[in-house]
């Protein structure tokens, strides 16, 4: 039988001997179809609605289709050129991942709970359907990752291995975060989008599941959030009623919103390793991408930023396949991909310019057939506009005139009125100085990283300079896009006078460029490395250059892992103090540190009732993500009085003070990062 598979597959009889890898990878794919089983279940049980039934199953069907038909042919080529050791190996890694997905899940497997069945068979049933599913699904997306150009084992190990030890990371810290400001928001733009979905498709099923109290989406003031990441993270959370206990509502956002971002990660190694053609290179991009503090703890909770980051990187890989590769099926990927980002932030609609420009060219210079560049651009565009509109459910009405207005908004947000901490100064986010966004990049990304930009810059820049004509024709003019993708948001930022607070979270995507254009310098720098004589003085130097990258990116994760979890609060000790030190900026920014804070208190105080003063940023729904018993525990007030047990400082505005002629404050807890503090707790007590 087996040699039977093999000839099937154009295989050799050398590969007959891999019989443990097939059983092991087929127990993974029998797992996976037992999710599916499951989720069968539960679209019978609780979507009684006819047309959710059909919609449910066409979404259901059509992606495992095409998910397991192809992943059964390339996984089982794939698993057969790898040693024996190595192939059971991985597939013992995977597993283990989907077992820990299942132990670390904040939720339980829907479906189940109507099923009169034992205890313990549900109970095994849950493992395999999330333990199978996510290790199949994992398996696959390792495969698909690391390609099969050869040599394949080194690749496929250290890439495994990194990606592996990633996720697991991930998922045993992603509930150390506290709730972040904009969290609540974004829930709610959704639950009104989603309740908007049910009336359309079912208004039984919207009295079910939501009160009169849920707003309509035309009357809402905040309908013209995108919500497509968010959409089905509420809807997962409804139909399981995960809002009877808040803590688990924010756990999942917070492991949706990782998995995301290791989606993002994902993506950029690819378009690296498709760009420079090293998976080496490609590898320590991602480590770089992975090892930005300031962005790695935000992976986790900020559902905003982060999020289009990943959705960035994700848009930028699939035109740049498309770009190089214009196919009917890149085209309908890239399309896809792009309404999706587009619905996590509007600004991606502008990536679709740019590739329009550059296949056009090609057209011209007849790199490209005519005929079949024009269907694939009519592809892309049909399934754009079909896939942003039937995500974006606040445009269903009028879709041009909202996604106009939707873009016009964003453009510069002006119903943002608050003002931050910069250089030292309070001043409003409406009018940040041009030198806004370069000085917190300084600040916030690693000086290696920056030093290896300011190479690829450079080089950049020369080989324009130097080959203008010639650049429009080889592969050279990815750089300068890189380059100018980076470049010219940011000056049309300062040109436009924008709203910008918080730091550059607006334009966090912007890394993706940014990193490659840093990986474009280290590449000059190893080609330079290579060229120079053996015991050169400029060798030497260069190599005292890499092995200092090293200690320093070995020194980043120390100091991440230290300061878990508030590795956003991470500022450039070289740079920062160029501009008046870590207290002239903005703490914590989204203010995650407020429910460690109230979780310090809980744990430390025994006590039924415990009332909280929450000052200078902080407030009581920050305790929504505490265990159920411990906010039960604690109670926020606004006022100072003698039933205050402690006050919670988190620092939101400068030279901020308790100062009161009726109680002295009593230093009792303090969370700090390189010394600044960015949460104090106090006990009051009576003069």
């Amino acid at each position: 039988m087996l040699r039977e598979a093999n000839e099937t597959l154009g295989y050799s009889k050398n590969h007959t001997n891999a019989a443990p890898v097939l059983t092991v990878w087929m127990l993974a794919f029998a797992l996976a179809g037992s999710y599916i089983y499951l989720l069968v279940v539960f679209v019978l049980q609780h979507l009684l609605s006819c047309t959710l039934v059909v919609l449910v199953f066409l979404l259901l069907v059509i992606p495992v289709t095409l998910l397991i038909r192809p992943g059964v042919r390339d996984t089982w080529r794939y698993l057969l050129d790898l040693p024996r050791w190595l192939a059971l190996t991985s597939l013992a890694v995977v597993l283990l991942v989907g077992g820990l997905v299942f132990v670390v899940m904040p939720f339980e497997v829907p479906g189940l709970r109507a099923v009169p069945i034992p205890p313990l068979l549900e109970r095994v049933a849950g493992f395999c359907a999330v333990a199978g599913a996510t290790a199949f699904g994992l398996l696959r997306l390792l495969l698909k990752t690391i390609g099969t150009a050869r040599p394949l084992v080194s690749r496929f190990i250290f890439v495994g291995a990194f990606l592996s030890a990633y996720l697991i990371v991930g998922l045993l810290i992603y509930d150390s975060y506290g709730l972040s400001v904009d969290e609540r928001f974004q829930r709610n733009h959704s639950i009104v989008s989603l309740r908007y979905v049910f009336q359309q498709l079912d208004p039984a099923l919207a009295e079910r599941f939501f009160s009169n109290r849920v707003e309509d989406l035309h009357e809402y003031q905040f309908n013209y959030y995108p919500v497509s990441f968010h959409l089905p993270i509420v809807l997962i959370e409804t139909l399981n009623r995960f809002d009877r206990d808040s803590r688990v509502v924010w756990l999942f956002r917070h492991l949706m919103t990782f998995l995301l971002f290791y989606g993002g990660v994902i993506a950029f190694y690819r378009l690296a390793y498709e760009k420079f053609k090293d998976w080496q290179l490609a590898l320590i991009g991602a480590v770089m991408l992975v090892g930005t503090p300031h962005i790695f703890a935000q992976s986790f909770f900020n559902i905003k930023d982060a999020a289009f980051l990943a959705a960035f990187a994700l848009t930028v890989y699939a035109g740049y396949r498309y770009w190089r590769k214009v196919t009917v099926g890149h085209a309908a990927s890239f399309g896809a991909v792009v309404a999706f980002a587009a619905n996590v932030r509007i600004v991606a609609v502008f990536l679709i310019v740019p590739i329009i420009a550059l296949i056009l060219f090609d057209v011209l210079r007849k790199a490209q057939p005519f005929r079949r560049a024009m269907l694939s651009l009519g592809i892309m565009l049909l399934t754009f506009g079909a896939l942003f509109i039937l995500l974006f459910p606040a445009s269903w009405s009028d879709p041009l005139r909202f996604s106009l207005h939707a873009l016009r908004t964003f453009s510069d947000y002006t119903l943002w009125d608050g003002s931050i901490l910069y250089l030292g100064e309070w001043i409003p986010g409406q009018q940040v100085p041009w030198h806004y966004l370069p000085v917190w990049m300084a600040i916030t990304i690693p000086v290696p990283y920056l030093a290896l930009f300011a190479v690829g810059a450079l080089s950049i820049t020369g080989i324009a300079l130097n080959h203008p004509i010639r650049l429009l024709f080889d592969d050279r003019r990815e750089d300068v896009l890189f380059l100018l993708m980076f470049v010219a948001p940011i000056l049309a930022l300062i040109v436009m006078g924008s709203t910008l607070y918080t730091d550059w979270r607006h334009v966090y995507f912007l890394y993706i460029p940014f990193l490659l254009v840093a990986l474009h310098g280290l590449r000059e720098l190893a080609q330079a490395y290579a060229r120079r004589p053996a015991y050169s003085v400029a060798r030497r130097w260069l190599l005292a250059a890499f092995a200092g990258f090293g200690l320093a990116l070995a020194g980043i994760f120390v100091w991440m892992a230290v300061n878990h979890p508030y590795q956003y609060v991470y500022r450039n000790p070289l740079i920062v103090d160029l501009f008046g030190g870590r207290e002239a900026f903005d703490r914590d920014l989204l203010r995650s540190a407020a429910s460690p804070g109230f979780e310090y208190i809980a744990r430390s105080d025994s006590r039924d009732n415990i009332v909280i003063l929450a000052v200078n940023g902080a407030d009581a729904s920050y305790i929504s993500i505490l265990p159920s018993d411990d906010r039960s525990r604690l109670h926020v007030t606004s006022a100072l009085s003698d039933a205050v047990d402690y006050v919670i400082n988190l620092y939101r505005m400068p030279g901020w003070q308790l100062v009161s002629d009726e109680f002295t404050f009593e230093p009792v807890h303090s969370i700090t990062v390189d010394g600044l503090p960015i949460l104090s707790i106090y006990r009051p007590h009576s003069r």
